[in-house]
This record gives structure tokens, C-alpha cells and sequence, in this order.
């Protein structure tokens, strides 16, 4: 008896492992930053880190295909002429330039930053005030890419395997 269980166990290892392949399935992660701060000639610049490993993002098993960046900046409404801010991320390709009025800002991304994301689930980036002041009202990061999930053959393996012990160590006491 002990023989037949000891190869049905063997057996069924085999078949798992060789159905164990991972599937992947499309995910979205966010990350939101907080703020109420006015940027104007005293305090000129923001810094914060997005951080979507805290939506469950696992940096090696998945994968970002593309991520955007909103802005949320407003006119503080005295009678400056133009409010002008610079948004800055890893490298220079992701970089804006904009003018502020009452609606969020959006930015891409960036090779640099593409590649930070993907292999530190962490992004740090930067606001500037180039021209004027204005309400700096927080920021939010969606990432769009692939997660990886096991095959239920794999499941499968783990259950039989430890179905397996129990039977052997039943048998032993």
C-alpha cells in the first residue's frame, strides 16, 4: 500500500508540474498624493513618491504597459497674469510644461520612469512653479499593465501533495 501511494504521489507531481504554466491577466494599480499647498515665490516646489505596491502591485511577476499622471492644480485667483508650472518624472521625455487654470493636468510617461515603476513599483516626482502662484491640490497615478497568475494545475499539484503527506504520515503512525 505504501509503495502504490508513494508513486501515486510521485505521479501526480509530475503531471502538476508540467501543467504548471502562469496565465496573465490585465490589472490596473492606482496611487493617489494628498495635499493642500499653495506653490508661490517662498514655497516653490512639491515632491512626492507614488507608491503602487500598496494596490497590490508586485514588482518581477507584473508588468506596466503604460501608466498617466493627473495634476490637480487651480488659480488661487488673485490677478496674476499666467500661472505656469513644470511637472518632473525620471528622465526627460515625461516632463510638462503647462499653464495652470481650473481643470487637472495630465502627464504621460517616460522611458525612465517606465522602467522605475516596473522595477520598484515607485515613482518619484517633482512640481515646480515657474511663473506665478497657485493651489497645489494633490495628484494620482494609474498604472495599466499584466499580472501574472498561477495555472490551476498548480493549485491543483499543492493540493495533491499535501493530501499526500497526510495519507503517508496516517499511514506511518
Amino acid at each position: 500500500m505504501r509503495k502504490h501511494l508513494t508513486r501515486l504521489i510521485a505521479l501526480s507531481l509530475a503531471l502538476g508540474a508540467s501543467a504548471a504554466n502562469a496565465t496573465y491577466i490585465s490589472e490596473t494599480w492606482h496611487d493617489q498624493y494628498h495635499t493642500k499647498q499653495l506653490l508661490n515665490k517662498k514655497n516653490s516646489e512639491a515632491h512626492w513618491t507614488f507608491n503602487i505596491k500598496r494596490d497590490g502591485f508586485r514588482p518581477g511577476m507584473d508588468y506596466v504597459v503604460y501608466y498617466g499622471i493627473t495634476l490637480y492644480v487651480e488659480d488661487d485667483e488673485k490677478k496674476d497674469k499666467r500661472e505656469i508650472a513644470i511637472f518632473d518624472q525620471p528622465g526627460k521625455a515625461g516632463d510638462v510644461k503647462f499653464k495652470v487654470d481650473m481643470g487637472p493636468a495630465f502627464a504621460g510617461m517616460s522611458l525612465r520612469g517606465f522602467y522605475k515603476i516596473n522595477s520598484k513599483g515607485k515613482l518619484r516626482v517633482s512640481l515646480y512653479r515657474k511663473k506665478g502662484d497657485f493651489w497645489f491640490n494633490g495628484a494620482s497615478l494609474w498604472a495599466k499593465g499584466f499580472t501574472k497568475i498561477p495555472a490551476p494545475g498548480t493549485f491543483a499539484l499543492v493540493v495533491l501533495g499535501l493530501l499526500g503527506l497526510a495519507a503517508r504520515r496516517k499511514l506511518n503512525a
